[in-house]
């Protein structure tokens, strides 16, 4: 608060004092006092409206307003939270007044007062403050190095600054913590320290998306060869590209280095080091890194101990990287940034201290280190050597790069997790191990021990060399999981591991054992001309052997349960089989004289389907399976449901079969239902070739006791050459199962023919009371068939074609005829109301062409097709 001074010699004895405040606006314009005094004009007055203006790095502008006819005052100041009298003092002769000697980056707290004696402390107006500054960031002097351990609250800040700033947009740089667990971008670790400057994707950041870092300004001006020295790390299968550019005199030069695309694959891997020649500016520059997004997700840049310093005299190779792994050797490469045609390598295994390893001097840089170890973990530290000898004039050292020698499984190496044989595995894993049989034929794998988190870590097997091939099983917990033999062609096992971000423990430890076969199992077995009650099967000989033994059976079948047969050629028919079925099968050779006495592996299982040929007639189904029938085929939104299930009225159906013992196919009236509801089930092909007086028949249960509405169920016959008929359209209560019968020879259908059973979920109202179920299809002779049916019986009509009279015969009374033309459309309809069990049918004025006509007595209705040939009579 400002304090004020009022002289009030003009008045006399007695006062009193109004504060009237006038507004200025309504709403933010509060005035206040404090600390309200009537006294004795100080020998020394306060100093007012003490204020500070024109902060930079290293220095202050303090004004104020003199009450006194002083012209002395005394400023103390020091780092925010210091103790007055400990402070800095300086004397001000002049108002306003510069406080030099600030350092940048830094919060003081600043005192002032009146000087009114001869000397400070004689006569001395009070103290005034503090005032609280922070000098901004100044201008660093080269060499400048900078390590992102000061970036500790989340956001860009000391000196540096981000375009656009940290939590905003949805793609933006922040200082980020050392993951500590193999990521899918970003890395392990940050090149030193805990702290690293990150590209951070939030909400969902789109491919092209920018955002920028800038250095604080250095001078370069000490510097002979000057050059941008930093480490970068870009991992992700999205990393777009990181752009170095440079300000200097007020000019951006952009591109003085571009990065393009992921640089490192795991999160394991080295940090590459950049050296950035900055001998073509001066003075002060500022740097500027600008990443451009490679798509949402999975690309984070991020880089690390940035320096402008002297170009090194033995600049550090980079991009020190394994190519190729083997159990007794390692493929290092790495690029040279300067003249330097010798380099020192010194190694050992994992966790030694450098200075005690392995040294050797290269002559190129490309270069394999061999003679290791198999199955052991190794530090790689790799310098550059610039002068005559090491230690003449030579690099920093780059590393360690940690690596693994493969495992020599063939030759007594045993299968280990991550963690060898003593240590846990470790988090976040998504390992892939392939064991090869190398010079042998096949491998096997049985594990010793077993100790997996059971909620979250898994290791799935793959008879094969890759996750492609058939798998043998995953497992977890602390069960053994047994021994695995390859009989894929390769003789190759795979493994694959995943661990989440938890909890560890002991994994594996598994013996493998790599064997050469006498008789080699065959090989490229495949299945050829599939039908469906055959198919043959094909392969390869393994060797010189000239018989092989197959089993095969249902799919999933137990093998030793399935059928065998001994086959003498390396093709073979598999016949006698079930249409639309899923078969497997295993092979393998015989190379003795009988089965038993030298064979191969098994190879397999191998599966096929056998196809949905037409099927001769008589056709019968009952639904005695829980699944869509072999062969028969569902259409709609809504699936059958094959069991005893029905709900409502339909609770109490039970199976329309007169054994009792089998399924229905039904329709649940539940949600979904409506108008838009339609699912429809469809036979096989049937062809009725065979039959003299072909006829369907089937049960049907469509029963509504709550409300007496119903939806609709329709019966259609369809042939292989688009005929397609309606028999039968039910919307009523069938009062417990019906059945329904249809003669089919009477339609002029083709010799190949389907049914198609059709529910419409319609209702007028809950449809969800009214299941419907089927049961008990069957196709074959009328005379075979149940009599006790929904056709009429000794029906009979004549003549067809017809020219212009229909006689319908019947030892029923005909009581309703509908004609449908070819589009469905009703052309004609007549009652019948008396007793006559003949009826003739006028069909002259119809047109030329095919009828379809529904003949009713009651509940019996029969169904025709007509042909009319000419439109005059005789």
């Amino acid at each position: 608060m400002a304090e004020q001074l009022v002289n009030l010699s003009n008045f006399e004895e007695k006062i009193q004092i109004r504060f009237r405040a006038i507004a200025g606006g309504n709403g933010l314009n509060e005035i206040d006092i404090d600390d309200i005094g009537v006294i004795e004009m100080p020998t020394c007055p306060n100093p007012t409206n003490f204020e500070i203006s024109t902060i930079t790095d290293q220095s202050a502008v303090l004004s104020w307003t003199s009450n006194g006819s002083e012209t002395n005052w005394e400023v103390e100041y020091g780092e925010t939270g210091f103790t007055q009298g400990n402070g800095t003092l300086v004397s001000a002769t002049v108002n306003p007044f510069t406080l030099n000697g600030l350092t940048p980056v830094t919060n003081y707290d600043i005192y002032l007062r009146a000087n009114c004696g001869i000397t400070p402390g004689s006569d001395d107006s009070n103290w005034l403050g503090p005032i609280a500054i922070e000098t901004p960031c100044g201008e660093f002097t080269a060499p400048y190095f900078y390590d992102v351990e000061q970036q500790n609250t989340g956001t860009v800040e000391d000196c540096w600054t981000s375009n656009p700033p940290t939590y905003n947009g949805s793609y933006f740089w922040a200082p980020r913590y050392s993951y500590q667990y193999d990521t899918e971008t970003g890395p392990y670790q940050a090149k030193s320290g805990n702290l690293f400057f990150a590209s951070y994707s939030y909400n969902g950041a789109s491919s092209g998306d920018v955002t920028e870092l800038y250095s604080p300004f250095i001078n370069i001006a000490s510097l002979n060869v000057p050059v941008l020295d930093f480490y970068t790390f870009m991992h992700g299968t999205n990393v777009g590209s990181l752009h170095v550019d440079i300000l200097n005199n007020g000019v951006w030069t952009d591109d003085v280095l571009v990065i393009i695309g992921e640089q490192q694959t795991t999160a394991r891997d080295l940090w590459q080091n950049q050296l950035v020649n900055l001998s073509n500016f001066e003075e002060k520059i500022q740097i500027r890194f600008r990443i451009i997004a490679g798509g949402n997700g999975l690309n984070e840049i991020d880089i690390d101990d940035i320096g402008v310093i002297e170009m090194p005299t033995c600049p550090n190779p980079t991009n020190f990287e394994i190519s190729t792994i083997t159990d007794t050797s390692i493929d290092l490469n790495w690029l040279s940034n300067g003249v330097e045609t010798t380099w020192e390598l010194e190694y050992g295994e994992a966790g030694f201290i450098q200075g005690n390893g392995i040294k050797t001097l290269v002559t190129s840089n490309s270069f394999t280190l061999d003679n290791l170890g198999t199955q052991t973990s190794y530090e790689i530290y790799l310098r550059a050597i610039c002068g005559a000898s090491p230690g003449d004039d030579d690099s920093n050292w780059v590393g360690p790069v940690v690596v693994e020698t493969l495992a020599n499984f063939c030759n007594g190496d045993h299968f280990y997790d991550s963690g060898g044989p003593n240590q846990n595995h470790r988090d976040n894993e998504n390992e892939i191990t392939v064991i090869s049989p190398i010079s042998s034929d096949y491998v096997t794998v049985n594990f010793l021990d077993f100790d997996l988190e059971s909620c979250c870590d898994r290791l799935s097997i793959y008879d094969g060399p890759d996750v492609n091939s058939p798998v043998l099983g995953t497992f977890t917990g602390s069960s053994l999981p047994g021994t695995f033999t390859s009989t894929h062609p390769t003789g190759a096992l795979t493994f694959y591991f995943t661990s989440d971000g938890s909890v560890t423990r002991r994994g594996w430890d598994a013996e493998v054992t790599c064997f050469s076969e006498s008789c080699p199992v065959p090989t490229n077995t495949t299945v050829s001309s599939i039908e469906a009650d055959q198919v043959t099967v094909n392969w390869e000989a393994g060797s010189t052997e000239n018989s092989w033994e197959i089993e095969y059976g249902f799919s999933n079948f137990t093998q030793g349960n399935g059928t065998t047969i001994q086959a003498p050629n390396n093709t073979h028919i598999l016949s006698d089989l079930t249409p639309g079925s899923v078969y497997s099968y295993y092979l393998r050779a015989i190379c003795g004289n009988s089965p038993g006495d030298d064979d191969s592996q098994w190879i397999g299982p191998f599966s096929f389907t056998t196809s949905c040929d037409a099927l001769a007639a008589p056709f019968y189904e009952n639904f005695s399976a829980f699944s869509t029938p072999n062969c028969w085929s569902e259409v709609g939104g809504e699936p059958w449901n094959f069991n005893l299930n029905g709900e409502y009225a339909a609770a109490s159906a039970g199976d329309g079969s007169p054994i009792g013992t089998t399924n229905y196919a039904w329709i649940d009236g539940s949600y979904p239902n409506g108008e838009n509801q339609i699912s429809k089930l469809r036979t096989p092909w049937v062809d009725i070739s065979n039959l003299s007086v072909p006829a369907l028949q089937f049960s049907l249960f469509s029963v509504n006791y709550e409300s007496g509405t119903y939806n609709t169920f329709k019966v259609f016959v369809n042939d292989d050459i688009g005929s397609r008929i309606e028999l039968y359209s039910v919307q009523e209560s069938t009062d417990g199962w019906k059945v329904y019968e249809a003669e089919l020879g009477n339609l002029n259908l083709s010799s190949k023919i389907q049914i198609e059973f059709l529910i419409h979920e319609n209702s007028p109202s809950n449809s969800y009371l009214n299941d419907i179920l089927i049961d008990e299809v069957q196709i074959n002779e009328q005379s075979i068939l149940n009599t006790d049916s929904n056709s009429l019986a000794n029906f009979k009509y004549y003549p067809n074609p017809v020219k212009d009279k229909l006689t319908i015969q019947s030892d029923r009374k005909i009581t309703l005829i509908l004609i449908y033309n070819t589009l469905g459309q009703e052309v004609y309809r007549e009652r019948q109301d008396g007793d006559s069990l003949e009826t003739e049918v006028d069909f002259s004025a119809l047109s030329i062409g095919n009828y379809l006509v529904k003949v009713f007595s009651q509940d019996k209705v029969q169904t025709i097709r007509i042909v009319k040939k000419t439109n005059q009579k005789n």
